[in-house]
């Protein structure tokens, strides 16, 4: 009995000695300078990557890779250069300091062609500029059109704690189970579900809102009643009077959720040149109080 005991021990050791080295095997295959051409092959960037890393004996299989850049394309991207004769890329658009897939492998045998995974980004991954960030910020400059100075938004997102999501990925396609929140000085920007990704045809349908910050939103709100105030106030010296709640509310037409201000867009097209559309917008102030001040005197 006991030498059939040793055996067991000495076939359990050899077995996670085997599986140990399985993992490390793969782990090998998954070449950093091959993820890094095949990357950039891909996507029209410059990309580098620290560490990748991977799991196979789970119920949910990961893998996980550690300080990944993506930058403007450049000659090294183009001309394959190993990535051990590249400098350090130190102007990124986007930086994560770490990116985990774990793939739920029972949805996987249950749905054939459909993979359901986590994402997680982990916490100080920051995103310096986009296409699609750009577009929105500008819109949000676009206020001092009706008065409204808005200043010192940030033009970089960065995550102050690890985020998670649920994607699904089938035929080529990414899509978000959830929404996806990323937060910034003074705004959130948020993902709504359903928005997605094509990494075979390279195009993005991508759909959300920004929301700036309860001081933000205050400050636009107090700018908003000034406003009003100047455009009606020589009605009320006439013994007039407007309801200037109703004036604000029609300014702020689908524009407030949860007391701060939202602006929602949706991105199409390739994800390197995407069309940026804009549907909120604040109502003319000048137009509205003119309208509640001729509709006072009737």
């Amino acid at each position: 009995m006991k030498t059939f005991i040793k055996v067991l021990i000495i076939l359990g050791i050899l077995a996670i000695v085997f599986m140990l080295g399985i993992n490390y095997f793969i782990s090998r295959l998954i070449d950093r300078e091959a993820v890094t051409f095949a990357v950039e092959e891909n996507i029209d960037t410059r990309f580098d990557v620290q560490d990748i890393s991977v799991n196979i004996f789970s119920t949910t299989p990961s893998i996980h890779l550690e300080d990944i850049k993506f930058a403007p394309r450049d000659e090294y991207a183009d001309d394959q250069v190993a990535v051990k004769d590249r400098p350090e890329i130190t102007s990124e658009n986007l930086y994560l300091t770490e990116f985990e897939i774990n793939i739920d492998i029972v949805h996987v045998i249950r749905s054939e062609g459909e993979i359901i995974s986590e994402i997680i980004i982990g916490k100080g991954s920051s995103v310096n500029s986009s296409e699609i960030l750009d577009e929105l910020l500008s819109s949000i400059e676009k206020l001092s059109e009706y008065g409204i100075e808005l200043e010192g938004l940030s033009d970089k997102l960065v995550l102050d704690d690890d985020l998670k999501v649920k994607t699904l990925f089938k035929d080529g396609k990414v899509s978000f189970l959830e929404d996806l929140k990323l937060a910034a000085l003074g705004y959130d920007i948020v993902l709504t579900s359903k928005s997605w990704i094509n990494l075979d045809s390279k195009e993005n349908n991508l759909k959300g809102y920004v929301m700036l910050s309860e001081e933000n939103s205050d400050q636009i709100f107090k700018q908003i009643d000034s406003i009003i105030d100047d455009k009606t106030s020589n009605i009320s010296t006439h013994g007039y009077s407007v309801d200037k709640n109703k004036i604000k509310e029609k300014v702020l037409s689908g524009m407030v959720k949860d007391q701060r201000i939202v602006i929602f867009f949706e991105s199409s097209g390739i994800i390197s040149d995407p069309e940026v559309i804009v549907s909120s917008s604040f109502g003319s102030i000048e137009k509205i109080a003119e309208e509640a001040i001729n509709d006072a005197i009737k």
